[in-house]
């Protein structure tokens, strides 16, 4: 019933809010209204021991819009031969995906290889 949702939505909450992407700061905000809404005594609780993970996966998204501009990587663009007319800003695009390659070999979300 409404407590299998809830306990849904929290594992859920709790998986989002980890992961470094645009919106991080809102989502962690509803999550802890969220805990808040349910017990707060328990919200404490969850959100103290949740909080580093939040934090951990905050400072990777904004060193990763420091490195790099997803925008300028053009993502949407399609992949086609070198044109002598846009070679330097074919190049440019190659040393930015470059720059985010080598830094996501860094393993900045301490993924494990397995």
């Amino acid at each position: 019933g409404e407590t299998q949702h809830m306990v849904l939505l929290r594992q859920l909450y709790q998986r989002l809010v980890c992961h470094p992407m645009t919106g991080l700061d809102q989502l962690w905000q509803e999550y802890e209204q969220f805990e808040r809404q349910q017990s707060e005594a328990l919200a404490q609780a969850l959100i103290g021991e949740l909080t580093p993970k939040y934090q951990h996966a905050r400072t990777i998204y904004l060193e990763r819009n420091r490195v790099f501009n997803v925008q300028d990587l053009q993502m949407d663009r399609l992949a086609t031969p070198p044109d002598e007319q846009e070679l330097p800003e074919e190049y440019q695009i190659l040393q930015l995906w470059k720059t985010r390659t080598a830094y996501e070999r860094t393993n900045p979300e301490r993924l494990s290889t397995a």
